[in-house]
């Protein structure tokens, strides 16, 4: 055959006339003629209100509330599925900085979302959406031996800040923290070093809490749990994980001061320019989602807080 196509002659054979016109359909698309798949069956590009699935990867202390969010950001935009990734915030952005697909990142602290930045991972803006601030988490056995009689539910009573912190810095404690790495881990070395400049502590309780450090974790769920579980006499977590039924149980929430508290702000951003992942960064600072991340303990975002703290 030549490099021309011609026309079948009327006498060929139905079986060789079939053979000639697939011929001619593969010469058609080789040169760029187009493809054979109706334009109908063509992928178009996604809507607000086409099916899509989202890729959210965020802040292990986000678990429920994400969970209920994403519920909600479903039954508001139907046809749109919502697939949540948790872990520690510094490990989520390290995936996601060596090639990890996802759509949207949120955040348990600001580190983590500019290191992003940096590499020119996000696809907007990052914006707080949602606050913590950190409590001492101690097992209620620990809490309870230091004083005899005291009631079974709830913080014994005296037992608050200052005994506390005194206690847990007695040689023989066990403390848990989040690693340097992890938001928590951050927040509470921040934490520490304003209870080491504090005249009322001063270097010895923060110095000897550090020398009782017997784990750090990669997430402050892992440290909720430790202490629980008895495995840890106490440790710095976030208020929303220490009410968590399965922690409050077995553990006394002490309140940290004021002059002494961190606060946890929580930023989120796109990373594609898909219309859903936008939609869904959108809607973590909607009414309804703020209504979850309020009933799960979390409080509202300092939207004025700067983006590169």
């Amino acid at each position: 055959m030549s490099g021309s196509c011609q026309r079948p002659e009327s006498g060929i054979p139905a079986l060789a006339r079939l053979t000639f016109l697939c011929l001619l359909a593969g010469i058609h698309i080789a040169c760029g003629g187009g493809s054979l798949i109706p334009e109908s069956s063509q992928p178009k590009p996604v809507s607000g209100t086409e099916a899509a699935n989202i890729t959210v990867f965020a802040a292990a202390s986000l678990i429920e509330a994400f969970e209920e969010i994403s519920q909600a950001y479903e039954e508001d935009n139907p046809g749109h599925t919502v697939r949540l990734n948790f872990d520690g915030s510094q490990r989520l952005s390290i995936q996601l900085q060596y090639g990890a697909s996802a759509d949207a990142f949120a955040s348990a602290d600001w580190a983590q979302m500019e290191s992003l930045r940096e590499e020119g991972i996000l696809a907007s803006k990052p914006v707080n959406f949602a606050s913590n601030e950190l409590v001492l988490l101690v097992n209620s056995r620990v809490a309870r031996s230091h004083l005899p009689g005291a009631p079974v539910d709830g913080q014994p009573a005296g037992y608050g800040f200052a005994t506390a912190i005194r206690e847990l810095a007695d040689p023989g404690a066990r403390i848990v923290l989040g690693s340097p790495e992890s938001p928590i881990g951050a927040y509470s070395a921040l934490m520490l070093n304003k209870l080491a400049q504090h005249p009322e502590f001063g270097q010895g309780p923060a110095e000897g809490i550090k020398a009782n450090i017997v784990s750090r974790e990669n997430s402050v769920r892992s440290v909720a749990q430790k202490v629980a579980l008895g495995e840890a006499d106490a440790g710095i977590t976030y208020r929303t994980d220490a009410l968590h039924e399965a922690v409050s149980k077995a553990t006394v929430l002490v309140d940290i001061p004021e002059s002494l508290n961190v606060a946890a702000q929580y930023p989120r951003a796109a990373l594609t320019d898909s219309v859903p992942a936008r939609l869904f960064v959108d809607y973590v600072l909607a009414d309804r989602a703020q209504a979850i991340l309020e009933s799960h303990g979390f409080g509202r975002a300092d939207l004025a807080a700067p983006s590169n703290p």
